[in-house]
This record gives structure tokens, C-alpha cells and sequence, in this order.
């Protein structure tokens, strides 16, 4: 009898049956299939693109350096190393109330009257507050409210110098000016105690004032307190 092929053992596993290729249409080369991306690919480039992109940091160094490039070294030192008098407080000071003897020194008033400063016979400078703002002593020195030395009035020379030794303006008693180091008029005191500024508009007053505290005033207006006339 003719052989009879074998039949695969009941339940055994079958080989996988692969799907038919379809032909290829004739003029077209299997070449010519587009690429297929890659899935693990482009999920990467998913995630990049969804990822919001940061700013470049500005390096320590290059912050430090713009710093310095805004502030010249007269800025720095005027800001952090040359002592300077205390600045008048001007909130909360009080306006100026009954009259004023000469014995008990200068008082300086705003043009609207507010007591900036007293200068006291034994030379301390307060404001208005009673903070102390400097010193100014009867040999022409002058000194902070840290006790720190800044700078001094030549009465015989008419000259003001600051702690450098420095000329920094002058003093005309009989005139009652007082100059910078230019020579312009920073402060122009009349009989009545009424002080104008380079402009020549009325930046306040002195009560107590006679030609012989010019020098005092002087030491205030250069030394201490330069923003009393400045602008004006």
C-alpha cells in the first residue's frame, strides 16, 4: 500500500504561517520605501520639544564685572570708605517756634521754615530730631557723628580742606560767601541770616547769624551738610 504521509502529532505546535508578500508593481524598486522612524527615537524628540527651554545663567563673574563697570572708583569710595557727617532727617522735623538767641548758636531752616539744623556753641551739629549729625569745633575742624575726621576751616586763609587736605572751597567773611573748589558761590548769606544758592534762589535760613559764624557755616555747607544749598 502506497505510504501515507505523517500527520503532526495531536497537540503539537504548529509552525507560524508567514503572510503572503504582495508583489511589487512592476518600475517600482524596494529601494524607493520610505524610511521608517525609529519609535524609541522619535519619543525622545517628543519630550524635548514639549520641554520649555531655559534662559542661559549669567555667571557670577560676569555679574560681578558689570557691577564694578557701573560704579567708578570716586563712587565706591564716596559710598563705602570716606566718613561723612550723618544726613538730616527731615521727616518729622519740627517747625521753627519762637525767637532765637544768638548765644545758643546757629539754627538752620528750611526755606518753609523747618529746623534742618542746630549748630551748638560747643560745636555739635544736630538736626532738627536732636540726632547728632557732626562736629564743628572752635579751632576749625570738623569731625562725624563717629568722631571721624573730616576735614578743617583755615580762618586766617578763608580756606576749607577735607580730610585729605584737599582744597574744597573758601570762605568770604566780609562778603558772606562761600565757594567750592571751582570758585563758584555755593551759598550767599545776607544780614538777615537768609541763604541763597548758586542759583540764587532762597534755600533757608539762619537764625543766630552774624559775619563772624561764616566760618562755621562754611564747615556746615562744604563739610557736613552740602545738600542744604544744593539746587538751589
Amino acid at each position: 500500500p502506497a505510504a501515507t504521509p505523517l500527520s503532526p502529532a495531536a497537540g503539537a505546535a504548529r509552525p507560524p504561517t508567514k503572510p503572503p508578500v504582495p508583489p511589487v508593481p512592476l518600475g517600482q524598486s524596494l529601494a524607493a520605501k520610505p524610511p521608517q522612524p525609529d519609535p524609541a527615537s522619535a519619543a525622545e524628540d517628543a519630550a524635548a520639544s514639549s520641554t520649555p527651554s531655559r534662559p542661559a545663567r549669567q555667571s557670577s563673574t560676569a555679574r560681578q564685572v558689570s557691577e564694578f563697570q557701573r560704579a567708578s572708583p570716586r563712587e565706591e569710595e564716596a559710598a563705602s570708605l570716606t566718613p561723612r557727617a550723618a544726613v538730616p532727617r527731615m521727616e518729622g522735623a519740627p517747625e521753627a517756634e519762637g525767637a532765637w538767641d544768638e548765644g545758643d548758636g546757629l539754627r538752620v531752616l528750611t526755606a518753609g521754615g523747618l529746623v534742618r539744623a542746630v549748630v551748638l556753641p560747643d560745636g555739635e551739629v544736630r538736626d532738627g530730631t536732636g540726632r547728632t549729625l557732626a562736629y564743628i569745633e572752635a579751632n576749625g575742624e570738623v569731625g562725624s557723628h563717629e568722631m571721624e575726621f573730616l576735614g578743617r576751616v583755615h580762618r586766617t586763609a578763608g580756606t576749607v580742606c577735607n580730610r585729605r587736605d584737599e582744597h574744597v572751597g573758601e570762605v568770604d567773611i566780609g562778603h558772606g560767601y562761600v565757594r567750592n573748589a571751582q570758585g563758584s558761590v555755593v551759598a550767599e548769606v545776607s544780614k538777615d541770616g537768609s541763604v541763597s544758592g548758586n542759583g540764587q534762589r532762597t534755600a533757608g535760613y539762619v537764625q543766630g547769624f552774624t559775619f563772624e559764624a561764616m566760618p562755621r557755616l562754611a564747615a556746615y555747607v562744604l563739610l557736613v551738610d552740602p545738600a542744604f544749598v544744593a539746587g538751589f
